[in-house]
């Protein structure tokens, strides 16, 4: 529904078997914008989706999908712009391993991991004529546990080219006038109570019991500037942190904050918008190899 009251919708066409063979979209104005054609042949499923335009139903161009046993293995595109054809393979974990794109001019992504003992991938590289990409993933499971590390890894790197540099080049801000900002999407508390039973020590994670209690200072949200104490107990000892707020973001699926203490340390604070598992937050101290991560309840 638009904010003037008006509705698009979609009618969807089934068999006697109750397969889904057809999709058809209306736009506000009950005009056809899009007609999509389903049809199998044993576990091959293909998708063709027309699109039109709704001023004098003319033809934009036809977008086709197919799908061995679920998964996308070619894509189609033909259109007065261009055609164009994408296939996809995949490796023995179910992965991505490479794409060939064929059109006015054809070229061909591959992709490499590195995976856990659970065959989830923790470390991948993307290549795609001369641009090249790392990534390094963190997981961290419903009942704590923890594999994989976002670390930058030179090591796993250099396996794939002798690359000149490979260190973490600092981003340059440029210096804009400060303003104050009121969020409106950041939650409100003064103070939060947790436990916890779990810390990951750079590659090490422990099962530590314990317990952490934030306080915000003379304000009942965590904004940028105020002043936030952190009380941990572990094994008896007590560790007061007062930091300081230096940046705040609402990401899709948690509030992150970034704090440091006197000395310029670096404190991260994720906050869970949705619970994983048990954990509602994830207390992050330092950076690297090195940082501790305390999984809060």
């Amino acid at each position: 529904m638009y904010l003037d009251g008006s509705k698009y919708y979609t009618i969807y066409e089934y068999d006697n078997k109750e397969k889904l063979i057809k999709i058809k979209e209306f736009s506000k104005e009950n005009s056809l914008t899009s007609e999509t054609d389903i049809s199998y042949d044993g576990r091959t499923r293909r998708e063709k989706r027309t699109n039109y335009n709704t001023k004098d139903g003319s033809i934009y161009g036809t977008y086709t999908t197919v799908y061995e046993r679920d998964v996308k293995t070619a894509y189609l595109s033909n259109s007065k712009y261009a055609n164009t054809k994408t296939t996809y393979t995949y490796n023995k974990e179910g992965d991505l391993s490479a794409s060939n794109y064929v059109g006015k001019t054809s070229s061909t992504s591959n992709y490499d991991y590195e995976y856990n003992r659970k065959d989830n991938w923790i470390k991948k590289h993307y290549r795609s004529g001369k641009y090249q990409y790392f990534y390094f993933r963190e997981i961290i499971f419903e009942n704590g546990d923890v594999t994989g590390s976002d670390a930058f890894d030179k090591n796993y790197i250099n396996k794939y080219g002798n690359f000149t540099n490979v260190n973490v080049v600092p981003l340059v801000l440029k210096k804009t006038k400060k303003t104050t900002v009121t969020n409106t999407n950041m939650p409100s508390f003064a103070n939060k109570n947790w436990t916890f039973t779990t810390v990951k020590i750079g590659e090490n994670t422990k099962a530590l019991n314990g317990t952490c209690d934030l306080t915000v200072q003379n304000s009942n949200k965590m904004d940028v500037g105020a002043k936030v104490n952190f009380s941990l107990f572990l094994n008896d000892k007590k560790t007061e942190m007062n930091l300081t707020i230096k940046g705040y973001s609402n990401r899709d699926k948690s509030y992150f904050w970034t704090m440091e203490d006197s000395t310029k340390a670096k404190v991260y604070l994720s906050l869970f918008k949705e619970k994983i598992g048990k954990i509602d937050a994830v207390l992050t101290l330092g950076e690297g190899a090195n940082k501790t991560m305390v999984f809060l309840n």
